[in-house]
């Protein structure tokens, strides 16, 4: 189930912090800086990925932080730029991915996950997430 708060997305306490990311290895704005900032790790693992194998739309990397704490770099969008940059079919495969890769107990946080700098529809991003993890516990942050 999906639900919407108002909060830090980099305090949260769920078990996977999931948020957009370009194909092209630069993590140099909005959440995903932050996520580069305060995990070097997993900003480094995408990084790595990127440099020796490519990152693909759809694709999901996980990076675990810490006990049952994870990020997931979900590839939502090729580039980065003016105008719509996300692929609602890349969030659509990544969030699925996501879903059948984590334990069922596993429960998600994430940002308004193209909606922002990527310029898409928030309310066709928020139906695709909702079909693709089959009621699983996912919270939305919004500052």
């Amino acid at each position: 189930m999906m639900r919407e708060i108002k909060g830090d997305l980099f305090k949260a306490k769920e078990n996977v912090i999931a948020h957009g990311c370009n194909c092209l290895g630069v993590m140099g704005a909005g959440v995903a800086y932050g996520i580069r900032e305060l995990w070097p790790k997993a900003y480094k693992a995408y990084v790595k990925k990127h440099e020796t194998e490519g990152l693909k739309l759809g694709e999901v990397q996980l990076v675990a932080i810490g006990k049952e704490k994870y990020i997931a770099n979900l590839m939502t969008q090729q580039n980065t730029g003016g105008g719509r940059q996300v692929d609602y079919e890349a969030v659509a495969k990544s969030f699925r991915d996501l879903h059948a890769t984590l334990p069922a107990h596993y429960t998600i946080a994430i940002p308004r996950i193209g909606a922002g700098l990527a310029g898409g529809n928030w309310e066709v991003i928020w139906r695709i997430i909702e079909d693709e993890t089959n009621g699983r516990d996912v919270t939305v942050y919004n500052l």
